[in-house]
């Protein structure tokens, strides 16, 4: 099999870290900060059972069933925001659970720190849910 000529013409960078950021420094910031989003959108549902039973003392049995409510949300929500995405466009979609993710985040701890109650763990979770299946 041959090389293509292309490559024996090529010659390496010194620094190709810094060339991909130069010449695609946008793309692989975006990039970087949907992973981001994504991660903590999903760390904050996982973990938010487990600061409502440590911290809060809830029940456990009814901090596992909101995260059942979390995992049946985004099964069902993920294929609907798919859809969406390939109407309105991804980085739509995509722009707009960013913006909500941030916005609600901090007021989803506070919420659930002031009424550590059954309901208002599963509003958490759908909340939780739905930015993450906007990803």
């Amino acid at each position: 099999m041959e090389k293509n000529p292309e490559f024996p013409a090529t010659t390496p960078s010194a620094s190709p870290v810094s060339d991909a950021f130069s010449s695609n420094g946008t793309r692989l910031w975006a990039i970087a900060g949907v992973v981001a989003l994504a991660t903590v959108s999903l760390y904050m549902a996982l973990y938010m059972p487990t600061y409502a039973i440590v911290d809060l003392g809830m029940d456990s049995r009814g901090a596992f069933v909101s995260t059942l409510v979390f995992g049946t949300v985004l099964f069902v929500a993920s294929p609907l925001f798919g859809a969406l995405s390939d109407r309105a466009g991804a980085a739509r979609v995509m722009v707009v659970a960013a913006a909500a993710s941030m916005i609600v985040a901090i007021p989803l701890f506070v919420l659930i720190s002031t009424y550590p109650v059954l309901p208002v763990m599963i509003l958490i979770e759908v909340v939780s849910s739905s930015q993450s299946s906007r990803r």
